[in-house]
C-alpha cells in the first residue's frame, strides 16, 4: 500500500487501501498528488492479458482514481517538470510492442485528452521514460543489438535521437535540474560499471570514478569478439566469444555456450564475472542472441514465436557448429549452459543434439513444455 511521511520525519499516513499491489511511485510536480500503479487482476490466476494501470490520489484526501483502462498495460509513470504532461510506458497485449505515450495533464492531475504515442514507428523498446530539463523531450534508454543508449524524442512525435554511442551498456541516467549535465554508470565487455559525467546534449563525456581500476590492474581479461553468422532461412545471428586466458592457436580448448533466458532478453557489450571466470580457467565462452531476443527489432523477436527448440535451437547450433569448424572449439568438450528459457534450450541441446553437447547444465529450465502450449494464449491468442 501507499503511506505518505514527512519528509523530516513523523507518522505515516496510509494513502490506498485496494486489493493489489502500488508501485511505480511518482509525485505530482507541486507534490499535492501521487501517481502510482497497480494490477487489479494480479491475483486471479486465469487472467493472462496485460492489466497494469496508473491510478492518481491525492497525498492527504481522497480514494484512488484510475486514469487508464484496460486492454494493455501502462506502466512507468513520469511527471514533466512543470507538471502539465505525463510520459508512461504502454503494452497493448502480450507480444505486442511496447510504446512511449505522452499525455497532457488537468489542474486536477488527470489526463487531459488523448494519450500520444511517440514511437510507434520507431522497431525498438523505449525504457522507462525521463524528461527533459525544459519539458520538450522526452529521454529514455533502449537496447540496440548488444549495447544499451540514451535516446531522446519531442514531445512533437518527430525524429528520435541517440544520444550516446558505443559498443557498451548505459545505465542509471540522473540530468541536473537545469539539463545541462547528466551522469549516467557505463559497462562493458571486459570494464565493471563506472560513472561518467556528460553535457547534457551528450557532446562531452568524462569519466569521474576508478572503482575497478585497482582490481583490473591485477587480473586477465579477453575482450568479447563479436560474431555473426546466418542460418538456413537467412536469419542474422549475433553472438560474442570470450577466449581462454592464455590462448594458443592450434591448441584445442573446451567451451561452454551460455544461453539466455526470456526468450525475450538479450546478452550484449556489458561485465559478465562468470563469463571471465570460465575463461580464467581455460573455456571458451560463447553467448549468443538467438531469434525470439530484444534490441533487433520486432522481426527477429517476433520470428522467436513457435519455435521453442526449432528455428530458435538452429540458431544456437550453428553457432557453436560455426566455431567447431574453424577449429577453435574442441568438438569433444562443449558444454550447454542456460536459465529459464536457456534452461529449455540446453535440455532441448542435449536431446536434439546429443553429438554436440558432451554436457548439459539447465538452471530453472522449462522442463515441460505442454503447459504452455495448452493453458497459456501467448501473444494475441497463438498457442
Amino acid at each position: 500500500q501507499l503511506f505518505v511521511v514527512p519528509a523530516d520525519g513523523g507518522k505515516p499516513v496510509q494513502r490506498t487501501d485496494v486489493a493489489y499491489n502500488v508501485g511505480g511511485l511518482v509525485w505530482s510536480a507541486d507534490g499535492e498528488r501521487v501517481y502510482f500503479t497497480g494490477n487489479e487482476l494480479e491475483d486471479d490466476e486465469y487472467n493472462r492479458d496485460l492489466t497494469t494501470d496508473i491510478y492518481l490520489v491525492g497525498r492527504e484526501t481522497g480514494d484512488p482514481r484510475k486514469l487508464t483502462s484496460n486492454p494493455g498495460s501502462e506502466s512507468a509513470p513520469a511527471v514533466s517538470a512543470d507538471g502539465n504532461r505525463l510520459a508512461f510506458l504502454k503494452t497493448r497485449a502480450r507480444g505486442e510492442e511496447t510504446d512511449l505515450r505522452v499525455v497532457d495533464l488537468a489542474a486536477n492531475g488527470t489526463f487531459r485528452g488523448i494519450p500520444r504515442t511517440l514511437t510507434g514507428d520507431w522497431d525498438m523498446r523505449p525504457g522507462a521514460p525521463t524528461w527533459a530539463a525544459n519539458g520538450a523531450a522526452v529521454r529514455f534508454l533502449a537496447g540496440v543489438g548488444g549495447d544499451r543508449h540514451l535516446f531522446e524524442v519531442p514531445v512533437t512525435g518527430d525524429l528520435i535521437r541517440q544520444l550516446t554511442t558505443g559498443a557498451r551498456q548505459i545505465g542509471s541516467v540522473s540530468t541536473s535540474e537545469d539539463g545541462l549535465v547528466m551522469a549516467y554508470t557505463v559497462t562493458d565487455a571486459v570494464s565493471p560499471a563506472e560513472v561518467y559525467v556528460n553535457r547534457g546534449d551528450g557532446t562531452l563525456q568524462r569519466r569521474v570514478t576508478a572503482f575497478n581500476d585497482e582490481w583490473l590492474a591485477g587480473v586477465t581479461l579477453q575482450p568479447a569478439e563479436r560474431l555473426t553468422w546466418t542460418v538456413a532461412d537467412g536469419t542474422e545471428i549475433e553472438g560474442w566469444l570470450i577466449r581462454p586466458v592464455g590462448y594458443e592457436a592450434g591448441r584445442p580448448y573446451p567451451m561452454i555456450l551460455k544461453i539466455h533466458g526470456g526468450p525475450h532478453g538479450a546478452y550484449g557489450n556489458t561485465f559478465f564475472r562468470t563469463f571471465h571466470v570460465l575463461s580464467n580457467t581455460g573455456f571458451f565462452v560463447l553467448y549468443t542472441n538467438p531469434r525470439g531476443s530484444t534490441g533487433y527489432g520486432t522481426r527477429l523477436r517476433t520470428a522467436g514465436y513457435r519455435e521453442w527448440g526449432g528455428k530458435m535451437q538452429d540458431d544456437i547450433t550453428d553457432g557453436v557448429q560455426t566455431l567447431v569448424e574453424q577449429g577453435l572449439a574442441d568438438p569433444t568438450r562443449v558444454c550447454i549452459v542456460g536459465a529459464s528459457y536457456g534452461g529449455y534450450a540446453a535440455l532441448a541441446g542435449g536431446a536434439f543434439t546429443p553429438d554436440l553437447y558432451k554436457c548439459v547444465v539447465a538452471i530453472a529450465p522449462v522442463s515441460d513444455i505442454r503447459p504452455l502450449l495448452v493453458d497459456v494464449k501467448w501473444d494475441n491468442g497463438r498457442k
